[in-house]
């Protein structure tokens, strides 16, 4: 997305663009509608997460439990409770 921003006339560097996006609300709907022009057909949720914008929720919680046998025990019990 990038190098479509400086296609377009975005004059700063790729660490200055990322900053721009994470903090500048109007500068994300841009660059989604850029991405959207050039054929992107996603949410802006999907694109948000796509930019390393979001993180995505984790399905399995992680235990420190040295025994893995354990470990796969609690996270199928976890998957029954929800």
């Amino acid at each position: 997305m990038y190098s479509v921003a400086v296609d377009e006339g975005y004059g700063g560097d790729l660490g200055e663009f990322f900053t721009l996006i994470q903090t500048n609300p109007e500068a994300l709907d841009t660059v989604y509608m850029l991405a959207k022009k050039e054929g992107y057909k996603q949410s802006m949720a999907t694109f948000e997460l796509l930019l390393g914008l979001k993180k995505k929720k984790k399905l399995f919680q992680t235990y420190s439990i040295q025994n893995i046998q354990a470990q796969i025990c609690l996270r199928i019990q976890n998957l029954l409770v929800i």
